[in-house]
Order: structure tokens, then C-alpha cells, then sequence
């Protein structure tokens, strides 16, 4: 099984029996040390940062894509969850998955530091759990095409790499290009699931 698909009911009470776990057995040194939380997410600040990601980190591409719709993996942990479901918690050095745009597949990235927007359950559409993030392409494309989000948006907006780029830059028509860099491979990782289903019975 690739990943354990969950509700935030369940997440959120995952947490006391996680907090437990790390103070007998110190997360850095257990298996769980891989799990991680996938959530599907449409929230415009971060699809907008997730943008300029993109682009600043790919110095062969000469058009931002526009995104409609994210996965996002945040490693599992209990002072992740406290933030997850209250005020939020900051994406920066976070890894991302995202289409390169309609029949082109999906690629990942990873927020940079400079990146202070903040993400809290009430912003995913969907969530799952799993062991690293090697999955996270496969979920996004499982729930994040088709269905209420619709296909990934094609458009590209041009954008001069000398200047100084904004998130709410406007594309403009005769600047409208289609996608044309192929999809990256995933990133490797292990899987090792025996008893994970059984925290959700």
C-alpha cells in the first residue's frame, strides 16, 4: 500500500498516542521517523509561492507555470500536528508535488526559507499517510486532477529572469505558451507499513 488515506478526525487524534511514541522511543532513532502526513491543497498563497518556486529553482525554464492545485508533505510529529491544527504551520522547507502542466505528469520541489505562509488542516481537500514522500506525485495525481479541482491549468506566463519577480504578476495573452519540460523522476524511499493501518481502528 502506498499510502494511508485519513481524516483530520483521525490525525488529530493521532497526536496524544504520537506524543507518547516520541518520549519512549525518540523519533529520530524509530521507524516512524519517515512517516508523513499528504494533504491536497488549492490555497492561493501557497499555490503562489509554489510557483515562484518553481521557477527561481529550474534555471532552464523561461516561463512560470501556473498552478491550480498542490500536494504537500509534512513529516509526521506531534509538535507538527499542534501546528497543523491550530494557527498553522510554515510550508518553508517543505516539499511540494505539482503538474508541469496537462499531460506533462507532475514533478516535486521544495519551498525555500524565505517562504512565511502558513498551512493548518482546514486548508487540504484530502489527506494521507505515508512513509517518506516518494508517493506524494502518485496522490497528487489521484486527487488533484479531475473531479472538483478540474485538470491542471496549461497556461505559462513570461517572466524576465533579470527582474525582479512578484506573485501577483498578471499573464498577459500574446504572452500565453504551452508547457514543454519533460517530468522529473521521483525521489527514492523506503516503505515499511506493518501496522500502520492498525492506528485507525
Amino acid at each position: 500500500m502506498r499510502f494511508v488515506e485519513v481524516s483530520p478526525e483521525e490525525l488529530q487524534n493521532l497526536r496524544p498516542a504520537l506524543s507518547l511514541l516520541e518520549r519512549v522511543n525518540h523519533a529520530s532513532s524509530s521507524e516512524m521517523a519517515n512517516y508523513t502526513i499528504y494533504g491536497i491543497c488549492t490555497k492561493p498563497e501557497l499555490l503562489e509561492d509554489a510557483e515562484e518556486t518553481v521557477f527561481w529553482d529550474d534555471e532552464d525554464e523561461e516561463t512560470k507555470t501556473k498552478l491550480s492545485v498542490i500536494a504537500l508533505a509534512v513529516p509526521m510529529s506531534s509538535d507538527f500536528l499542534y501546528y497543523l491544527t491550530g494557527s498553522g504551520l510554515k510550508v518553508r522547507g517543505l516539499t511540494f508535488a505539482y503538474f508541469e502542466g496537462e499531460g506533462n505528469g507532475d514533478r516535486t520541489d521544495e519551498f525555500g526559507a524565505k517562504v512565511r505562509d502558513l498551512v493548518s488542516l482546514d486548508d487540504f481537500q484530502h489527506l494521507a499517510i505515508a512513509d517518506g514522500d516518494v508517493w506524494l506525485g502518485d496522490f497528487l495525481q489521484k486527487h488533484g486532477s479531475g473531479g472538483e479541482h478540474g485538470l491542471p491549468e496549461a497556461p505559462h506566463e513570461e517572466v524576465e529572469r533579470d527582474s525582479e519577480a512578484t506573485l501577483n504578476a498578471v499573464p498577459k495573452p500574446e504572452d500565453i505558451h504551452p508547457p514543454a519540460a519533460p517530468p522529473a523522476a521521483p525521489k527514492a524511499s523506503s516503505l515499511h507499513y506493518e501496522g500502520l493501518e492498525d492506528w485507525f481502528k
